[in-house]
Order: C-alpha cells, then structure tokens, then sequence
C-alpha cells in the first residue's frame, strides 16, 4: 500500500492531522495513514514520537527494507544525542540524512550509535557520526557476520572502541564510499574501519585515527577494493600504521597512502602490513613518507600472499630495521613502477625506473578532487613512464589518466597540463600575445588562482626576475566553469614585462601553482626577441632585416613587426625598437 495511492483531494495531512503529511516520496499511501510518516525524523529528542530512535523501532518492525529521513526542521544543523544508548537495526534500512554538515548524531561519549544485529542490509546516507563510545568492535557502527553495511557521504569523527573498530567494525561486509573517517581510535586493534568479510573503499579518507595495537586506518580479511582514496596520518602502536591485510584478494587502485606510522618492533609496515594469503595488487597508487619503528616503512609481506605493484610509486618511506620502503619475505612483482630502496625484498618485473630516482613530487595537498594527492612535477620522471592495468578512464582525483597524447604517469595522480602552445603554434615571436594551456582533464577555473611568467634570461632591455601575473599585465580566461583550455592574453600597456598587448623579450618561466606546473626555466617556446621573425633567438640581416623592410611603411593588423600595436609599420616606434635590438641574440 506504500508509494502506490493517490491524493485526488489535494490533501496536506493524514488523518491524525497536523505533523503527519499526507505525501512522503512523492506519492500517497494506500488508506488514512500515510505510513512513510512512521519512518520520518521530526525532533532531536533520545526518544517518542518523531526521534530517530522511535523511527527505528519503526522500521525493524515493518519486515522488509525501509527508508527513514529528516523532516524540513533539519534543513539547518541539528544534532541527536543518544542518553539511553545505541539504536539497534534488525530489519534492512536506509537512514539518509540532510548532509554530514547538517545531520549529526552523538554517542555522547557513552555509547555505540547504530549495533546491526541481523543479516541485513543497513546504509547510512550524509551525516556526521561522532562522539560514540563502544565496549567492544564498532565504536559508532557495528555488525554482524552475514549483514552489509554501507556509509556514504558521511563524516565519522571522534569515536573510540575498545576493542576493535574506532569508527566501524563489522564481522559482514563494508561499504565506504564518498566519506571521511577522521580521528577516531581503538584501544586495541584497527582505529579506523574493518569489515571481516570484504571491504570497499571509494573516494574517502582515513586520516588521522590511531589503534594502540594493528592497523591505525583500516583492516580487511575478505576480497577488497579500495580505489581513489587516501589513507594518510593513522598511527599503530604494532603493525599497519595505514592499513592492514589479512587473507582474500585485495585490489588498491587509484589511490594515496602516505604518513601513516607503525610504532612496532615486530614486523612494522608502516602504509601496508599485508601477512595472510591471496593477492594484494596496487595499481596507479602512490605509497609514500611513511614510516615504521622495524621493517618496511612502505610495505610489509610476511605471508604466504602475493605483491603485485604495477604503475605505482612506494618510495620515501623509512623502516628502522629491514626494507625502508618494502620488506617481503617472498619476491614481489613490479613493473612500470618507482620504488626508492632496493633492500628487504627482490623484485621481478621490468620497465621500472631506477632504485631511488628523484621523483619530484609535491607534498600533500588538495590537487582537485575530493582527496589530498601528490601531484608530480612537470618534469618528474614519473611522467609518461607508467601503465594502466586497469584501462582507468581518471586519476585518483577524477581528471583524465591519460596527459592528452596518450602517457600515463606512474602513480594515483595524472599529470595535468599536457601542452603550452604560443601564439596559436605559429613559429615567430616578434609578437608574443597568447599563450595557451592545454589541460588533461576539466577544471574549475575559478580554482586555479594566480598565473604567473617569470623572465630567466633578458637582453639589454629587460630584467631578470621580472613578474608578470594574472591582473597585473596578465589575463587569463575564462574565470568561470570548467574548461579544459586557458588563454593567457596580455594588457596593452608598457612595462618592463609587458610591451603594447605582447609579452617583452627574453625567456620566461610559465608557473600554474594551483595545478602544480611550472615550465622548465630555458624552454625556448615562452620566448619573445622583437624582430625575431623566425624564433631562431637572433635578429639578422638574412632573415628579420629584409622581413621588416619588406612591411616597413604598410599599414597592417597584428603584423609581427607592429612593436606598438597601432596597425602601422612605421619609423618612430617599430623601426626604432627593430634597430635596437638588430644583431641581438637571446
């Protein structure tokens, strides 16, 4: 009788009046009672009509899978706090809130907030749990083997267990997806999440959770994904400062794990500790700066199990005893990958680049999407020199996993500008009035900030260091909306930087810091030497003096000899500025 009524008299109330609207879902119960009310969340109180509590009895009593929401007045930020103790799901549900800035529910620092009790399906939509207290697994979520629980588009801050789980533990399965699991904590194993028989992690953090035992973020036993997320500053007093494995297949794709520690004089691994049997395989992930008090502050394997790393980096990662960045005690595949130390394991593999090459990365940071990566520098040799096993469409932050011309990087971030084209790709620069960026994937471009050339090499006329930057003899469009290419224009003034609507002679260093580029310091592409009709970087009597005579006295539009860009070719300005710098080499 749910969702299939209909509503010929307009109705705005069931039959027990105001509070109990007659349409929920858009479409009227069969019958007086609008039955969808029962799973409405209308107060903040622990208990009674309208609290979540109630709406969960509610549901576990209706067999089958139900859907409890929150009502207009949690349009504004509200939080439930639980005085009597955890609510207990025993019947499929789906709890969605108004948004994990608008929706949160409190433990209180008493109580676990949701126990699945059953085999069924419980998913929990755009809220912030926090402030839960466990004795026992789960500190905010918990489950039983046979049961699914999924969070998505959630924050879980703040949580504690004593035992397992800081923020999640179940003995089923988990499903993480579009969420942050931020601060919480075990007194014994896992500070994070775990989920016994298969975990799914997409597009979330782990940061910043720590267990006085294993595994600081995370701990999966079954087959496991986790894809484009990152996984960064959790901290285990044994073994896993990041993430732990016991037996099953795992694939870890896309993604970061980086400044997590492993306080342990055992085994360590401070990003992976992976002892069980099956597979682990990371692909286009980037393992990086973690650390262990023992082995394999990247990686540690001292199972049965195997490694497989394909286009990923595991380097900078320090271990006090064996293996800095990998300690295994069988043979680990890697191919299209960059590992920093060759000590603690033996590689087989090919096309990987050189023990402990200088990979210029940046540091962690928020490079576009919804995780922090390291983003490579235009010039990392991680550009071009990987593979992708997968057939990925993106990178860990959603851009394009290809630069444009078909390269992958090695690791979870692609490179973003793929070319930097002058003046439309025409050869001379007596003119050099745009400048296009061509960029692998969409961005924002009320994010990218300001742009700056910055002159390395001058001729008499001009100063080396000189800026010019967006708003200042700079303008960059469009302002607004994605794009995937920005035009750089100059202003029509007279500067040391900029001369009459073209960039002033010399060579110039293109610096995007919001997309992490920067152009080498001599590339000869951004250069500018007026009168340099054929971009040789010297002006001659062979080829720029008989050009100009053969436009001087024309009056023409955007002519390469027009210094001052008022259509003519004439002797006081063009010819002056042309005879200043004639037999000048850049």
């Amino acid at each position: 009788v749910r969702d299939v009524g209909a509503n010929a008299g307009g109705l705005t109330t069931d039959a027990r009046g105001s509070g109990f609207p007659r349409v929920i879902n858009g479409q009227a119960d069969i019958g007086a009672i609008e039955l969808d009310t029962l799973f409405l969340v209308t107060n903040t109180n622990d208990a009674g009509a309208g609290s979540l509590r109630q709406a969960v009895l509610n549901a576990n009593a209706f067999a089958g899978p139900d859907t409890i929401t929150f009502d207009a007045s949690f349009d504004g930020a509200k939080t439930i706090t639980l005085t009597t103790g955890e609510l207990e799901i025993s019947d499929g549900v789906t709890i969605t809130g108004k948004g994990s800035a608008l929706t949160t529910i409190s433990g209180n620092s008493a109580s676990r907030i949701f126990n699945v009790t059953s085999s069924v399906n419980a998913t929990f939509d755009a809220m912030t749990f926090t402030l839960a207290k466990a004795a026992g697994i789960g500190g905010a979520i918990a489950g039983v083997s046979g049961s699914t629980i999924t969070v998505q588009n959630m924050s879980l801050t703040g949580n504690s267990a004593s035992t397992t789980g800081g923020a999640i533990g179940t003995n089923g399965v988990l499903i993480v997806t579009d969420s942050t699991i931020f601060a919480n904590s075990s007194g014994s194993n896992i500070g994070g999440v775990y989920g016994v028989a298969g975990m799914t992690l997409t597009r979330t953090v782990i940061t910043g959770n720590s267990a006085t035992g294993s595994d600081g973020g995370a701990y999966r036993a079954g087959t496991s994904l986790i894809e484009s997320s990152t996984i960064s500053n959790n901290t285990a007093g044994n073994n896993g400062g990041g993430i732990g494995f016991g037996s099953g297949t795992t694939i870890i794709r896309n993604s970061t794990i980086a400044n997590n520690t492993s306080n342990s004089s055992g085994n360590g691994g401070g990003g992976i500790y992976y002892f069980g049997s099956g597979t682990v395989s990371v692909q286009n992930s980037t393992i990086i700066n973690n650390s262990s008090a023992s082995n394999g502050g990247g990686l540690v394997r001292t199972g049965s199990g195997t490694v497989l790393l394909e286009s990923s980096i595991v380097s900078g990662n320090t271990g006090a005893a064996t293996g800095p960045d990998i300690f295994s005690t069988g043979t680990v595949n890697v191919n299209f990958s960059a590992i920093g130390s060759a000590t603690g394991f033996t590689l087989t593999g090919a096309n990987n680049l050189a023990f402990g090459t200088d990979l210029k990365l940046g540091p962690l940071a928020d490079n576009g999407g919804s995780t922090l990566t390291h983003l490579p520098t235009p010039d990392s040799p991680l550009r071009g020199a990987g593979s992708n096993p997968a057939m990925l469409a993106t990178d860990q932050r959603g851009f394009a996993r290809t630069d444009g011309i078909g390269n992958i990087d090695i690791g979870s971030v692609q490179g973003t500008v793929s070319s930097v084209v002058v003046n439309s790709a025409a050869v001379q620069r007596s003119r050099l009035t745009t400048i296009q960026v061509n960029l692998a994937a969409p961005v924002n471009a009320a994010s990218i900030g300001a742009i700056t050339l910055t002159r390395t090499h001058a001729t008499a006329s001009g100063t080396v260091g000189t800026v010019v930057t967006t708003g200042s003899g700079l303008i960059v469009s469009p302002v607004s909306g994605l794009t995937s290419v920005l035009t750089l224009t100059f202003e029509n003034i007279n500067t040391d930087g900029v001369e009459f609507g073209s960039l002033a002679d010399g060579r110039w260093q293109l610096a995007i810091p919001s997309l992490g580029f920067t152009s080498a310091a001599g590339d000869t592409n951004l250069r500018r030497l007026f009168g340099d009709i054929n971009n040789d970087g010297t002006i001659d009597g062979s080829t720029d003096f008989s050009a100009f005579g053969a436009a001087f006295g024309t009056t023409t539009v955007a002519s390469p000899f027009d210094f001052n860009n008022d259509g003519t070719i004439d002797g006081s300005n063009d010819f002056a500025a042309f005879g200043n710098r004639f037999g000048v080499t850049l």
